[in-house]
């Protein structure tokens, strides 16, 4: 198996193992109204589920693992988490205010999903990377190093209806009767479809100064409301009346922020709002980076998820033939067709790549990545050379070469977490 396509196969063991994480422990959070320094407790139970059959030890410390980085990217100080019975876990946070949204962050499932690269990449406001030229520029490649630039972009674009939209195996009849067969109808009720959120706002606090972009000071959230509920606690819990402040001019959430006046975040704080369908994800981690350290930067892509962790199934650490440890892992029958129909579409853009002279042969790969919420763990090519026609999958997938069986425990372990 190359190198390539062992990359491209990566990716579908993330989804899968990291599927297993999140649906391991079920959403029941309880509040025992504990006071933690200021903060909250919360009491999360394992529950078995049709991936899952049986909560076992091993489950609940590698839920353990994914909620310590979870609190780390809430930036809380100190947090207790803890097994405190064979399948329940214990989580402390500090100084944690906003209850609900700490349940919504801590113990939200990862959201795992997989894209056909290329085609997806906002090179500019509203402008998608043109994948038959992209391998001249390496334009796909080059992340926005500032977090407030990249949210600037993808304010400014919108999602797109197109036939790569609409599932491998065809639209369904009752679509199709839905919208009298009109093909652009379709394309944008799958096209919706496909999206994983809707809109996101960010709010950014001033400019530190001149040349300097804004910090996130909170987001993303779904709302207004969401994303500003920190100011809007503290005026409903009988403060005084707040001054009145002039907002910055473009802002969104205009009118909320006006209400909060000087309660509200620093003078001259902006609310961008990236719409449904597009997304900013972060860029692949450094090897080594400590977990909660922000990404190396950014990419604004169409929210146009081709799979998710669900489309995975039977995800298994073996041994090949020779004794050598691998991971083998299955698809759902819609995993499969999407995955083929993906890998064909990214192969045959490969085959039809036109290099000037003198460019490097790597710049006609094309490439599938996958993201866990919203960061890019694995960005592999497929080899079009060996697959021409895509990868089937109807036998499954499997990773070589892994190394010793320590390796490959770790590697397993690691993609279970995320």
């Amino acid at each position: 198996m190359t190198s390539a396509r062992r990359n491209a196969f990566v990716l579908l063991v993330v989804a899968a193992l990291v599927l297993i994480s999140g649906l391991i422990i079920a959403k029941k959070p309880t509040r025992l109204g504990l006071d933690l320094k200021g903060g909250v407790q919360l009491i999360y139970q394992g529950e078995p589920t049709p991936q899952v059959p049986k909560v076992t030890p091993a489950a609940i410390d590698d839920a353990i693992t994914t909620i310590r980085k979870r609190t780390d990217a809430l930036g809380v100080s100190e947090p207790e988490i803890q097994r405190s019975a064979d399948d329940q876990i214990s989580i402390g946070l500090p100084d944690v205010k906003n209850v609900a949204r700490a349940e919504q962050q801590v113990g939200s499932t990862a959201q795992l999903q997989f894209y056909d690269w290329e085609p997806n990449i906002y090179s500019g406001p509203n402008q998608l990377v043109d994948p038959t030229t992209a391998a001249t520029n390496n334009a796909p490649n080059s992340p926005i190093f500032s977090l407030y630039q990249a949210v600037l972009r993808g304010s400014k674009s919108l999602p797109r209806a197109e036939a790569s939209d609409v599932p491998a195996a065809g639209p369904s009849k009752a679509i199709v009767q839905k919208f009298n067969g009109n093909q652009q109808k379709i394309r944008q009720y799958y096209d919706n479809k496909n999206d994983t959120a809707g809109d996101k706002y960010y709010l950014f606090g001033p400019a530190p100064g001149k040349n300097q972009n804004p910090k996130l000071i909170s987001g993303p959230e779904g709302t207004c409301q969401e994303l500003l509920s920190d100011y809007t606690d503290k005026v409903s819990h009988g403060g005084p009346k707040p001054a009145p402040r002039p907002v910055a001019k473009n802002t969104q959430c205009k009118d909320l922020l006006t209400s909060l006046g000087t309660a509200g975040p620093p003078q001259g704080s902006t609310v961008l709002k990236v719409p449904k369908g597009v997304l900013v994800i972060g860029a692949q981690a450094t090897t080594g980076a400590k977990p909660g350290t922000p990404p190396p930067g950014y990419f604004v892509v169409e929210d146009d998820s081709v799979l998710s962790g669900s489309d995975i199934k039977n995800p298994k650490q073996e041994t090949d033939q020779s004794g050598a440890p691998n991971v083998t892992f299955q698809f759902t029958n819609f995993g499969r067709q999407q995955f083929a129909a993906a890998t064909k579409a990214i192969a045959t853009r490969g085959v039809n790549q036109v290099l000037p002279p003198g460019t490097p042969p790597a710049n006609a790969d094309q490439r599938f990545a996958i993201t866990l919420d919203n960061q890019i763990v694995s960005l592999a090519t497929v080899d079009f050379h060996d697959n021409p026609d895509g990868i089937d999958g109807r036998t499954g997938a499997e990773i070589d070469h892994i190394g010793s069986i320590q390796e490959a425990n770790d590697l397993a372990q690691n993609l279970r977490i995320g």
